[in-house]
């Protein structure tokens, strides 16, 4: 018997191939290619059984039908609705997963939901072609995916279906298209935009779990112990904090974590632009506030409401573009922040913050150096090391803004040696910083934190 699969599985050590597979090789497939197993298994349902479900949800129904995408609790109504009408037709499938496949091909992602919806080490996912797809896997970096579109025209349908669930365009008019929905955030290109594909989706996963606790930030090298420990007591004086790093670096996670060092009781207002946190998911028991921006709320005047809500920390989840002026300004009242940014390194974090400023006024760049350097306190630069291992590099202060030559002075407080793998204590902040720590934590921290601030070499495990 030989049935037309919606899902392309790989024979092991093959090409892929479009073709189709009979029910007897699908199994022995699935028996013998470990990683992909279930997920063969899940998606191999016929063309058939798809617009039979399809077709019954939309006459009777719509209700649960619109609006499913992306929305967990609607499509597993689905689930249950097609279970019982497949049951009572005695025909088709019945099986729990392959009802859920059937879901995924109607209101899902395809071949995708399983990478997105599982818990796994998957970070993003690329979709180069219909028959190409890249994933990022923690601790490897970018891996090719044996999961593949069936046909090109499955691909462009997915990406019109996430456009369609943000009620965005995506045409020939407006190639690109930006959605968030729960856990992911998607981006897709196409319509001529790319000349080698009709379409390419990018999605980035929002882990629904922690990755960082104190136990792995230690024992994968992240940090070291008097690292780690002076990133408490960092948080703890409430510090302003800029956490920068490169795409793919870790800086979210390591946000996410630093976020649950502060005081259960202190009030943090985050702003961002998508959903991609999860704080109060991660610290139900904190005193949390997430806001987000919208068109008539953007982030300045989220962030001079903010001012006036008593907060202990103000933090913006990434600054971008101009937002940084009015960051700046808010960090300069001496709320603590934590907020995250793109740069190549440390020590360029100060200029990348100025040139977004810029975008949202006219004052002189050395005006706006110095109230950078007046605004924050240390510097956090996280690193993806080898490609896989993401490690804290530098933490740095920037303590002056020379007008006469123009250039900043900092200093290295922690560096990292990625030959010898260690974490090294460079130098103690500025007395203006240590006495802000003295006015900001007790008797025993302030003891504790003077203990740490001693050269002293740590090797990290990598």
């Amino acid at each position: 018997m030989t049935v037309e699969m919606d899902y392309t599985p790989l024979l092991p050590g093959s090409h892929r191939s479009n073709i189709e597979y009979s029910v007897n090789y699908v199994t022995y497939l699935m028996a013998t290619e470990d990683d992909f197993r279930r997920l063969d298994q899940d998606m191999a349902v016929s063309k058939n059984d798809v617009e039979m479900a399809s077709q019954f949800l939309s006459e009777h129904h719509p209700d649960v039908l619109t609006g499913a995408f992306g929305d967990r609790e609607k499509k597993q109504e689905l689930e249950s609705l097609l279970l019982k009408f497949f049951m009572e037709r005695n025909s088709g499938e019945t099986s729990p997963r392959k009802i859920r496949a059937v879901v995924n091909r109607i209101v899902g992602l395809d071949v995708l939901e399983p990478l997105v919806n599982e818990e796994n080490d998957i970070e993003d996912i690329s979709v180069v072609a219909y028959n190409n797809i890249y994933l990022f896997r923690k601790g490897q970096g970018w891996v090719q995916s044996n999961v593949v579109f069936k046909t090109k025209e499955d691909a462009i349908q997915v990406a019109h279906r996430i456009a369609q669930a943000a009620g965005r365009s995506w045409n020939h008019t407006e190639p690109q298209c930006v959605a968030a929905f729960q856990n992911i955030r998607v981006q897709l290109s196409g319509h001529n935009m790319d000349i080698d594909t009709d379409v390419s989706i990018t999605i980035r996963k929002h882990s629904q779990t922690l990755q960082i606790t104190e136990e792995s930030i230690l024992s994968s090298g992240q940090a070291s112990y008097e690292l780690h420990e002076f990133l408490r007591y960092v948080i703890r004086s409430e510090s302003r904090l800029l956490v920068a790093g490169t795409t793919g670096a870790g800086k979210t996670e390591l946000f996410k974590y630093m976020v649950g060092l502060k005081a259960e009781a202190k009030k943090l207002i985050l702003l961002e632009e998508d959903p991609e946190a999860y704080l109060t998911r991660h610290y139900p028991s904190h005193h949390i506030s997430v806001w987000r921006t919208r068109d008539e709320f953007d982030y300045s005047r989220l962030l001079r409401s903010a001012l006036t809500s008593r907060p202990d920390f103000i933090c913006v989840q990434e600054v971008k573009s101009k937002e940084a002026y009015q960051l700046i300004k808010v960090a300069q009242t001496g709320h603590g922040s934590i907020s995250t940014l793109h740069a190549m390194n440390a020590k360029q974090v100060p200029d990348r913050m100025v040139l977004m400023a810029q975008e949202g006024t006219d004052i002189r760049k050395e005006v706006l150096s110095e109230m950078v350097t007046d605004a924050f306190d240390f510097i956090i630069y996280v690193d993806l090391v080898e490609g896989k291992h993401r490690i804290i590099t530098e933490v740095v202060e920037v303590s002056h803004y020379n007008l006469q030559t123009n250039t900043y002075e900092y200093r290295t407080i922690f560096s990292y040696d990625p030959k010898t793998r260690h974490h090294r204590f460079v130098e103690r902040p500025s007395d203006e910083q240590m006495d802000r720590f003295r006015t900001r934590l007790n008797d025993d921290e302030y003891e504790t934190l003077e203990g740490l601030l001693h050269p002293t070499e740590h090797e990290v495990i990598a």
